[in-house]
């Protein structure tokens, strides 16, 4: 297993811990390395739920040769509707981004392994 796939192991761990966690009164934070086009799907994702009102967003992002080095920082908007509705919202968010972060692994892994087969 490479150093990137340990990555991916470790935001996909970092989200679960975040999901367990009912505390929702700091924000919730984010640190993530991904591709150029896996940082625009998640940036995107997360400013609907900014454009629909449940969480305000601040990222901080450093580029490197190859990834996207992303802290985010998500607070939920000072009267938001129900406490329930935003942590529905939250975990929805969460799941979304673990499954997103779960299925790259996994083409990383069979696009390595059928590149391996092909050498």
């Amino acid at each position: 297993m490479s150093a990137f796939d340990d990555e991916y192991d470790r935001m996909i761990s970092d989200i679960e811990e975040l999901q367990t966690s009912t505390i929702r009164n700091e924000p919730i934070k984010l640190h993530l390395i991904l591709s150029v086009e896996e940082a625009r799907w998640v940036s995107s994702r997360i400013y609907e739920d900014v454009e629909r009102g449940i969480f305000t967003a601040e990222f901080q992002i450093k580029q490197s040769a190859h990834s996207l080095d992303m802290g985010i920082a998500l607070g939920v908007v000072v009267g938001a509707a129900v406490t329930t509705i935003v942590q529905r919202s939250t975990n929805y968010l969460l799941d979304e981004l673990k499954d997103f972060l779960t299925r790259k692994k996994k083409r990383r892994i069979r696009t390595k392994e059928k590149n391996r087969k092909m050498s």
